[in-house]
């Protein structure tokens, strides 16, 4: 278990210094370096790193699964459900991700902060970190159409699609999303290459699109129904020649029959 949470140690760091990386989660240089020497995690290590790096519990206790957590959705409807009860109730700020305008993931970040008490320390830290909740699955424009209509800037970002799957499926981290800036070094992330909100973005002309589509629906829906209304006259008219042709015996039947069928 010690070598196996080590080796995702130092997967979970990257490119950083493991040392400067703990520590600026507020654990001591001592603490930092029984760990590295095999030292069971405790607790309150876990659950920095699930805070800070949003990585599942389950896979740093050995449970196996996605590396990180991602909200999984069904539909549009489920989306727009936790979506809205993240946005209502606080002030994030909003990542679009796609790799063809068709299929997106939707991640909300806002700046945060948790108190944390050390072993052997009587005083609480306060570890500034940045909150990052990741939301996929069959994520379509009718999402996007939504977020669209609500006043906060959404930013775009676009990815490969290889890059789009890894984040969607808990795959890709905050460090490589977002860069990290340690003491010794930095490091810019994915987001770094957003370069416009969607107001601004060619997915807006994709939007406007789908709204001109679906008047074209309801256009052509008009105009099959007038086209339907008109073939309807036509053969009313037809019956009604056929009707004066005939004899005023055959008509007395018909108009009796018509009479009786719509009582």
């Amino acid at each position: 278990m010690d070598n196996d949470f080590l080796s995702k140690l130092r997967y979970l760091s990257g490119d950083r210094d493991i040392t400067p990386w703990l520590k600026s989660m507020g654990f001591s240089a001592g603490l930092v370096g029984k760990v590295l020497k095999g030292q069971p995690a405790s607790a309150d290590l876990l659950r920095s790193l699930s805070r800070t790096e949003r990585v599942s519990l389950r896979w740093l206790e050995g449970a196996g699964g996605p590396v990180y957590d991602v909200w999984r959705v069904v539909d549009d409807q489920e989306a727009l459900e936790k979506l809205e009860a993240h946005l209502d109730d606080e002030d994030w700020s909003v990542l679009l991700v796609t790799h063809n305008d068709g299929e997106f993931v939707v991640v909300l970040h806002q700046p945060g902060s948790y108190s944390l008490r050390t072993k052997g320390s009587t005083s609480l830290k306060e570890i500034k970190y940045l909150i990052v909740e990741v939301f996929s699955g069959n994520i379509t424009l009718d999402t996007i159409r939504v977020l669209d209509q609500r006043d906060q800037a959404n930013w775009v970002l676009y990815l490969t699609e290889d890059d789009f799957n890894r984040l969607a499926c808990g795959y890709m981290g905050n460090m490589e999303l977002f860069g990290f800036d340690d003491p010794r070094k930095s490091k810019k992330g994915l987001y770094s290459k957003v370069k416009s909100t969607l107001h601004d973005s060619t997915l807006r002309e994709i939007l406007e699109s789908g709204r001109s589509d679906n008047k074209s629906s309801v256009t052509d829906a008009r105009q099959v129904e007038t086209a339907g209304s008109e073939d309807t006259a036509t053969q009313l008219n037809e019956l009604a020649g056929y009707f004066k042709r005939l004899d005023a015996k055959a008509r007395s039947v018909i108009l009796n029959l018509l009479k009786v069928m719509s009582r």
